[in-house]
């Protein structure tokens, strides 16, 4: 039997409501969390300089949370307490133009980027690096790995770099638009990240297959102070050009983005020295 528009509308809307799936999954999700052996912090969106240490209702004359922690921690009870607040609302009074502090935090309502919704895109949505004030904060507290996503980032996840720090964008979802909807917008596009701490160092392994079925083996190791891996993987060039990673022949796989178009190419070792002729002085190979 087939299932009409309108059955599928009554089903998002009940497993929409507070006692539904994605409410329940609501409920017990965190805007933020840190893993103090990992060196590492995870948000959905990205960290950008409007949104590190702040919490939603904060004066912009008050300065930001500098520790980390306490932000992560006083961002999450805040969540915990509007999830609460919409737990108790009367969905039959509410009226479509109905906008909770949840909703603005969550929806990309205002110039300023939250955690949810912000990225490492300029205005016409083409990469740039991380940016300073970001990479500071990072260091001040003694992390240097930013896991992230929201925001689609072609077919291999976005590796950015810093000397001391690196962001991974892992939202692959519109790999390949074209797809028919049984198999999905990736295609062939699939990661896998493993993330191992030690006493004194962090090891990172990202393993994927891109659309065109290449495959490419990413590897750092995070240590006080800089990160240990290949020279280029992670680098935005002057046009906005970011390295995805090294693939198997040998040569450098590039995405370029611009809006939502997206190209790829390839350079080799020698294209690569030329397009980076000074690397930043904290990588170590």
């Amino acid at each position: 039997s087939t299932i009409d528009d309108e059955r599928v509308l009554e089903s998002f809307i009940k497993e929409s409501r507070p006692d539904g799936l994605y409410g329940q999954y609501l409920k017990l999700a965190q805007l933020g969390v840190i893993i103090p052996e990992a060196r590492l912090i995870a948000v959905h969106g990205g960290l950008h300089p409007n949104n590190i240490g702040r919490v939603p209702g904060m004066p912009p004359e008050e300065y930001q949370i500098e520790l980390a922690s306490v932000w992560i921690h006083r961002l999450n009870t805040w969540y915990r307490k509007q999830v609460a607040l919409w737990e108790q609302f009367d969905t039959t009074t509410l009226t479509p133009t109905a906008c909770t502090e949840l909703d603005e935090f969550a929806l990309p309502l205002s110039p300023n980027k939250q955690i949810m919704t912000s990225d490492y895109l300029n205005p016409k949505r083409q990469f740039i690096p991380i940016p300073i004030a970001v990479v500071e904060y990072l260091e001040d507290n003694q992390l240097q790995l930013v896991l992230g996503g929201h925001q689609p980032c072609g077919d291999h996840p976005a590796i950015i770099r810093d000397e001391t720090c690196l962001v991974i964008n892992g939202d692959t979802g519109y790999s390949n638009p074209q797809a028919s909807p049984q198999g999905g917008t990736r295609g062939l596009a699939s990661h896998c990240l493993e993330v191992v701490a030690h006493c004194d160092s962090v090891d990172i392994q990202l393993q994927a297959m891109m659309s065109d079925g290449q495959k490419a083996t990413t590897e750092f190791g995070l240590h006080p102070g800089y990160i240990k891996g290949d020279s280029y993987v992670g680098l935005v060039s002057n046009q906005h050009e970011l390295v995805q990673c090294r693939l198997e022949n040998g040569n450098y796989r590039l995405i370029q983005q611009n809006g939502f178009n997206v190209e790829y190419k390839e350079r080799s070792l020698e294209s690569m020295e030329m397009l980076f002729p000074t690397v930043l002085s904290g990588y170590r190979k």
